[in-house]
């Protein structure tokens, strides 16, 4: 359960021997005062958001990231309704749909698309980004993006599990799901069965597979998914379907208590889905700063670091009640605390934020790419 503001102040005031009231207007401000300064020490881990994902559309070079259906005249709304942004995390602006890393601008090329000596131009994929901190819920993308994406959605390996349930015997089977979108068109399945063991009295269960993006940049939906099985072997094409109409994504699917079915088709042998010819790019956010206006209200400081919250209130408060002595005390205790989380902080390794495929598996040479944020050598 997270931290809450009247939990910092009851504690604080316990220290200072409650000469001031728990409910005193001024420890809302002290507290407030000192969970800006903590956050605003260096850019904390604990406020980076989840990879956030869109799709560029043909030509568009400015993606409002910001709260749905409020993007300004001139912006794609992506839908992410990101409302807490308070600036994009540098190196962090990802083209999953090329494995390149973009690079940033400060702000906006000459021109939005290719240009070349002889004055003509042509649209391309991404190449660098810009978010300005006076406008942080715009990410700008150059050049404009041409929408040469052929691929389609295909899930990763299906995640399995049982249930109690039926009254067949111990088994094994290989799962394997496709995609489908609204138009009817399925897609191909991974390489590889997902293996699983059923023990007696209980089905099979397969979990419904996840979408970076849920829709091409038409807005064609992603919107459903069938899953395939066999008891007899691991390649994928001889799995059949087992279930009589596509599945909404989000819907897990568990097997009949009659077991497998064999009559079902067979898993298609080419991507039909229809194409995501949008770029798909992902990025990281810091979140901004929140102030503090209620009692009741979550601190964005982790748990653990609930005593120098603490003591930078005690601190506070006891310079208010001129006891000098113990607010040099509580203030010393308060700038080793947030000296402890600069260090916890620069102790975290930093590791690959993405994985791209090695060059024997698409027939090709793909540079490995290394990203290092040089924000994370100073505090």
């Amino acid at each position: 359960m997270a931290t809450t503001a009247q939990q910092i102040i009851t504690s604080a005031t316990t220290d200072i021997m409650n000469q001031i009231g728990t409910n005193h207007p001024i420890l809302l401000d002290y507290i407030n005062r000192v969970n800006y300064d903590m956050l605003r020490a260096t850019k904390w881990d604990f406020l980076l958001s989840d990879v956030q994902s869109f799709i560029t559309r043909q030509g568009v070079t400015a993606y409002w990231i910001g709260a749905a259906g409020e993007n300004p005249e001139g912006t794609y709304d992506t839908g992410l309704n990101c409302t807490n942004v308070k600036w994009v995390q540098h190196g962090s602006v990802y083209d999953r749909s090329n494995f390149q890393t973009l690079g940033s601008t400060a702000s906006m090329p000459v021109s939005a698309v290719l240009s070349y000596t002889d004055g003509t131009a042509r649209p391309g994929r991404p190449a660098v980004y810009r978010n300005n901190v006076d406008t942080p819920f715009t990410l700008n993308i150059y050049p404009a993006p041409d929408q040469q994406n052929n691929q389609a959605p295909q899930p990763e390996p299906v995640q399995v599990t049982t249930t109690v349930g039926g009254a067949l015997p111990a088994r094994q089977y290989n799962l394997i799901a496709t995609f489908v979108d609204a138009l009817g068109n399925e897609s191909t399945g991974p390489e590889y069965t997902t293996p699983l063991y059923i023990p007696a009295n209980s089905l099979a269960v397969a979990v419904s597979p996840t979408l970076i993006v849920d829709t091409n940049d038409a807005g064609v939906p992603y919107s459903s998914w069938n899953i395939y099985a066999s008891a007899t072997s691991t390649i994928p094409q001889n799995a059949t379907r087992q279930n009589a109409s596509p599945i909404a994504v989000g819907t897990n699917w568990t097997e009949s208590t009659g077991g497998l079915t064999t009559t079902g088709v067979s898993i298609p042998s080419t991507n039909n889905c229809s194409t995501y010819n949008g770029y798909i790019i992902q990025f990281r956010y810091y979140e901004l700063e929140m102030a503090l206006t209620s009692l009741s209200q979550d601190l964005q400081i982790p748990d653990r670091y609930t005593d120098v919250m603490i003591d930078g209130v005690r601190w506070l408060a006891l310079k208010f009640l001129s006891r000098n002595p113990e607010a040099s005390e509580a203030f010393a205790a308060y700038r080793t605390g947030m000296v402890a989380m600069v260090r916890d902080r620069n102790q975290q390794n930093r590791f690959a934020d993405y994985i791209s495929p090695d060059p024997s598996s698409v027939g090709g040479f793909l540079p490995t790419i290394e990203t290092i944020d040089l924000s994370l050598l100073t505090p």
